[in-house]
C-alpha cells in the first residue's frame, strides 16, 4: 500500500512538474447549464446581433468536447455577424480559438493581435474585455514558449489596464492568477503569495457571472497552498486546501483532483516534518 501511495505521488509529481511549461485546461466538467441557457438564447432570440454573440460563446463552451459543433457554432456566429463590424471584430478573436492547443502559437498570435488591433475603435465593457482577454492569451502564449518575462509584460501592460477599463473582475482576477503562477514558478514566493491573495480576494467578491469562476477560484486556491507549503507555512496552506475540497466536493469528475490531491500530498509531508 506505501509504495502504491508513493507511486501515485511520483505520477502526479511529473504532471504537476510539467506544469509552468505547458497551458493546462483545468475544469470542473459541468458546464450542461450554462450551455442550456446559451441554447435558450438561441431558440428565443429574434435578433441576428444576439444569436451571432450566442454561437460564438458556444465555440468555447465545445471547443474540448465536440469539435463539430464548435466549428458549426463558429460558422453560424459569423454568418449571423453580417456587417456588424464589432460582431466581426469579436469573431476575430474567437476564430484565434480554433488553434488553441494545436501547437500552431503563430496563428493564434496572429488572430489575437488583429481582433485587439480591430476592436481598438469600440469604447464598450465588451470591447475592453475581449482585448483584455486577447493579452491575457497572448501572455500564456509567451509562458508556453518560456518567456516568462515577456508573458509578465503582457500580463501587467496590456491586460490589467483593459480588464480595470472592462470592470470584468473575473478577467481581472484571472490575469493575476497568472502573474501569481509565474512569480511561484520562479521562485519568488512572497511576491507569488501577494499576488495569489490579490486573485483571490477579487474572485471571492465579484459578482460579475462567469461559467469559469469557480474554476479559477480552485485552481487559485489549490496553487496558493502549494506556494504557502513552500514557505513552510504548512497551518495557512490548509486554509487553502479545505476551501478547494469544499467546491471540488460537488464536482466528482473535475481535473482539478489531479494539482489537488499533489498538493495535499505534499502538504501532509510538510506536516510530518513541521
Amino acid at each position: 500500500m506505501c509504495k502504491m501511495k508513493h507511486l501515485f505521488y511520483f505520477i502526479l509529481f511529473i504532471f504537476m512538474l510539467n506544469k509552468s511549461t505547458c497551458q493546462i485546461m483545468y475544469s470542473l466538467n459541468d458546464d450542461s447549464a450554462y450551455i442550456a441557457d446559451l441554447e435558450q438564447v438561441l431558440l428565443k432570440s429574434h435578433s441576428d446581433s444576439v444569436k451571432s454573440y450566442t454561437h460564438l460563446k458556444l465555440l468555447i463552451m465545445y471547443r474540448y468536447v465536440d469539435t463539430l459543433k464548435a466549428k458549426e457554432h463558429f460558422r453560424q456566429g459569423v454568418l449571423l455577424a453580417g456587417k456588424n463590424p464589432f460582431l466581426k471584430a469579436i469573431s476575430v478573436y474567437y476564430s484565434a480559438h480554433n488553434y488553441y492547443g494545436r501547437l500552431n502559437a503563430d496563428t493564434m498570435s496572429y488572430y489575437l493581435k488583429r481582433a485587439d488591433s480591430l476592436l481598438r475603435g469600440f469604447k464598450t465593457p465588451d470591447a475592453y474585455s475581449v482585448r483584455g482577454t486577447c493579452w491575457q492569451n497572448l501572455g500564456i502564449i509567451q509562458q508556453i514558449k518560456a518567456d516568462e518575462k515577456g508573458a509578465l509584460t503582457l500580463f501587467t501592460q496590456k491586460a490589467i489596464p483593459l480588464a480595470i477599463l472592462s470592470d470584468d473582475s473575473v478577467l481581472l482576477g484571472k490575469v493575476y492568477l497568472s502573474i501569481a503562477m509565474i512569480c511561484m514558478n520562479v521562485k519568488e514566493r512572497e511576491k507569488a503569495e501577494k499576488y495569489f491573495d490579490e486573485s483571490l480576494s477579487i474572485l471571492e467578491r465579484t459578482k460579475r457571472f462567469n461559467p469559469r469562476r469557480l474554476e479559477l477560484l480552485v485552481e487559485g486556491y489549490i496553487s496558493m497552498a502549494e506556494n504557502l507549503i513552500n514557505m513552510n507555512k504548512i497551518k495557512e496552506a490548509k486554509v487553502f486546501l479545505d476551501k478547494a475540497k469544499a467546491i471540488l466536493k460537488d464536482y466528482p469528475e473535475s481535473n482539478l483532483y489531479v494539482p489537488y490531491y499533489y498538493t495535499e500530498g505534499i502538504y501532509f509531508d510538510g506536516r510530518k516534518s513541521d
